[in-house]
């Protein structure tokens, strides 16, 4: 018997960016993940989710830190 645990799709984009190794791509995934994220954050408008509110303010600010970084983007150029 398998078990599957649904997985929010913002958060495997998120993690794919985490672990990207090839910078060519990296930049594409962390901006998949930052839009998800986003998304995410409209759909909760109103709702109190707390606590996934909360992870994806870490999220993006991970993200921000990798655009930092690794792929040498200003903090004033992310989006």
């Amino acid at each position: 018997m398998k078990l599957h645990i649904a997985v929010p799709v913002w958060k495997e984009l998120y993690v794919a960016a985490l672990f990207e190794l090839n910078g060519k791509i990296l930049l594409d995934r962390v901006c998949a993940a930052e839009k998800s994220i986003r998304d995410r954050v409209a759909e909760l408008q109103g709702r109190r989710k707390f606590s996934e509110r909360k992870d994806l303010d870490h999220a993006m600010r991970a993200l921000h830190q990798i655009q930092q970084r690794c792929l040498n983007i200003p903090r004033s150029e992310q989006n």
